[in-house]
């Protein structure tokens, strides 16, 4: 069932648990008693393989053929042809006209991963997505919230922005859509009770009529002090951590501007549940956040990456010439869960 890249379904594989000299072995743990053989990462799941990934075969595969009709859905046969690029052209807006516009995003309906987002959003288990640097909301947020609008019985948009005049740019425009956004601002260094306070007003936003679903963007870092946390010396409530105790999370969707997202990440897959799609942009990017796909994989048959695909940017990104070429194919994956 493992795949080549962009071919049917990637199911990861997880390392080697077994080392005879130190009495670990798959008789002993997985058969044996087997309690002094793993820990948080070497697990009894992952090591002796129960809960096998071949029982979600069938289910990752209609998923993918599910995906990829909605996908195509969202242009004319024109624009199903010719439109996957980062900065959407008249050209593609008018054939990819199913989905709403964005203005200057570059996650738009005119690319398969923008497509993707709402298809994904639409999806009966997903009900709270948390797209965790929304930027100005044109892009991905709104497509998102679209998704899920479009969707059996709506649901939850959570965001955060970092920079404060994109944060109100991203207010205004999903205001402007008809949606009721519930904005929080997290003041800098903030205190375990505000972080907590603002998750319940996050857990308690009512959903805009009509759309049927409630926005909440948050203004301030996921994980303030990240490198330190890194580090091992700070190891205060973050934001995300204290919106993940008041509210599920279904659905991911990352794509982080100039950092790999580490301490971001990790806090995410620490503290949001159920989490059962994780979307990763920008995977193939220096300093981005591709190696979660790695990690996830990794971790065997917990996940499998059941869609991926490139974008154009022609531009390179606007980089020097010497380095434009990195940029000019923006590759992106989408991964599931394969087990509770």
């Amino acid at each position: 069932v493992v795949a080549v890249r962009d071919g049917i379904v990637t199911v990861g594989q997880f390392l080697s648990c077994w080392n005879p000299v130190f009495g670990l072995t798959y008789d002993n743990c997985c058969e044996g008693t087997g309690a002094s053989c793993f820990d948080g990462y070497f697990t009894e799941a992952r090591c002796c393989g129960h809960g096998s990934h071949l029982e979600a075969w069938p289910f990752l595969r209609d998923v993918r053929e599910t995906l990829l009709s909605c996908i195509a859905s969202g242009c004319d046969e024109q624009g199903r042809a010719a439109c996957n690029e980062v900065i959407e052209t008249e050209y593609c807006g008018e054939r990819c006209s199913a989905l709403p516009a964005a203005n200057g995003s570059s996650v738009t309906r005119s690319s398969q991963l923008g497509r993707a987002l709402s298809c994904l959003a639409k999806r009966t288990e997903v009900r709270s997505v948390l797209d965790l640097f929304v930027a100005e909301g044109d892009g991905s947020a709104t497509l998102i919230a679209h998704g899920l609008s479009a969707g059996s019985g709506g649901g939850r948009l959570l965001g955060f922005e970092r920079e404060a005049e994109s944060f109100a740019r991203a207010v205004e425009w999903l205001g402007q859509r008809g949606l009721e956004v519930v904005p929080l601002e997290l003041p800098k260094l903030a205190a375990e009770a505000q972080l907590r306070s603002a998750a319940q007003v996050a857990a308690s936003a009512k959903a805009t009529p009509g759309s049927g679903i409630a926005v909440v963007l948050l203004q301030g870092e996921p994980v303030e002090n990240a490198h330190e946390r890194l580090a091992g010396g700070d190891h205060r409530l973050s934001a995300v951590r204290a919106l993940c105790e008041q509210v599920p999370v279904d659905m991911l969707f990352l794509d982080p501007a100039g950092t790999a997202a580490e301490a971001e990440f990790l806090e995410i897959e620490a503290s949001c549940w159920p989490l059962r799609w994780v979307v990763v942009n920008n995977a193939n990017l220096p300093g981005h956040a591709g190696w979660v796909r790695e990690h996830l994989l990794g971790l065997g048959g917990e996940w499998a990456e059941v869609l991926s695909g490139r974008t154009s940017d022609p531009w390179g990104a606007g980089r020097p010439a010497w380095i434009a070429d990195l940029y000019r194919s923006r590759s992106w994956t989408v991964l599931a869960r394969t087990r509770e």
